[in-house]
């Protein structure tokens, strides 16, 4: 018999890095039927303008919206939260036709946006249907502590988590944090959805070289920008002239800092881009990281890349002990514009290698088709 499962991205665009590779896998099985369906308006609107071009078809036939007749994009918190409200009321019809049609539904493990909660209560009031979970964004094996909201209620429905290893600790972890089960699958960016894009998207003889900044804000601020700017100008053009330097803009960015400043100092042979991240990141010699995941894009696609971070030693999501979350994962670390330089003066990209802590298997999504089909 078929089964019909949702995907529900709710929370973040990094999620279709890891839905869409397993949604291109699952959708080669005859017996499973696939919906695709954006449940934020922010998102699904940096999603039409940055992704849907170059979108596998296959993919894009499988995805609609909801309707977004209040602005979500309100710059006042409790005006954005109402208006979330009103749009989950004004789409009930449609998503009450999606939960009932679908056997299986898929979201981001956190609950934490007003789709995701009013999910958790209304397939414990109705459906009682099983949920598939997962860790929005691109870092893999984040600690999973037992503080969501679905540990505090009785549940009538089985919550399981994909685990992106087969590793006794991140399995142990995922049961230990109240997840009924946890589902090895692999790491969806080595796929051959991703392979596939690489072979579609290289495109240039000279490759860049990439700088991939954090937005303007706690963890950038404008000055340091500005030395990022000029230093990595200064150093790569140093050794690899012939190289364009492209700084691709965070998703979050919403100055025109570094726009302003490559005109005021009138900098050449530098360029702002703020499309698709993948494809400036197959199309780079080199890519240079600011704290950004974006990184193991690289690792995975076998683009080099190091990370650059100049902050001071501070606690943070990211910074604790003086190392980042990316350095202690084994990628290349640079603290200081000195070290970045005689790394630059010495870097071969034919025979640059990662040297990762954790070896990451290709996606595998075996295990879950015969969770999907024999459940």
């Amino acid at each position: 018999m078929n089964k019909n499962i949702t995907f529900f991205i709710t929370d973040n665009i990094g999620e279709i890095y890891f839905i869409f590779p397993i949604a291109y896998d699952l959708i080669k099985n005859k017996n499973i039927e696939i919906k695709i369906i954006f449940t934020n308006e922010i998102i699904y609107k940096n999603f039409n303008e940055k992704y849907l071009e170059d979108l596998d078809p296959i993919i894009k036939s499988k995805i609609s919206a909801l309707k977004f007749l209040f602005d979500e994009k309100k710059f006042i918190k409790p005006l954005r939260i109402v208006s979330k409200f009103l749009n989950i009321l004004l789409n009930f019809n449609i998503i009450f036709k999606s939960l009932k049609s679908s056997d299986f539904y898929f979201i981001e493990s956190s609950f934490r946006t007003s789709f995701g909660r009013f999910l958790l209560i209304i397939n414990n009031l109705i459906f009682k249907k099983d949920i598939f979970v997962y860790m929005q964004g691109l870092s893999p094996f984040v600690v999973t502590k037992n503080s969501f909201k679905f540990s505090k209620v009785k549940r009538k429905f089985k919550i399981n988590h994909l685990a992106i290893s087969n590793s006794e600790k991140e399995i142990n972890e995922l049961i230990q944090a109240g997840y009924d089960t946890a589902i090895p699958l692999g790491y969806p960016i080595k796929s051959a959805y991703f392979y596939n894009l690489k072979e579609k998207y290289q495109k240039n003889e000279n490759l860049n070289i990439l700088f991939l900044p954090r937005a303007i804000g706690p963890k950038l601020s404008e000055r340091d920008a500005e030395k990022y700017l000029m230093e990595i100008k200064r150093i790569t053009e140093k050794y690899f002239p012939l190289n364009k330097i492209v700084v691709h803009l965070h998703l979050k960015e919403r100055s025109n800092f570094f726009i302003k400043t490559i005109k005021n100092k009138n900098l050449n042979n530098i360029v702002i881009k703020s499309g698709n991240p993948i494809k400036e990141i197959i199309n780079s010699r080199l890519v240079i990281c600011n704290l950004t995941s974006a990184i193991f894009i690289a690792y995975c696609l076998n683009i080099p890349a190091v990370e650059l971070f100049i902050g001071k030693n501070e606690t943070s999501d990211f910074i604790k002990s003086n190392v980042t979350t990316y350095s202690q994962m084994g990628f290349e670390s640079y603290r200081d514009f000195d070290s970045f330089e005689k790394f630059i003066k010495n870097f071969d990209n034919e025979n640059f290698k990662f040297n990762l802590k954790n070896n990451f298997d290709n996606l595998d999504t075996s295990s879950l088709t015969k969770a999907i089909l024999n459940n």
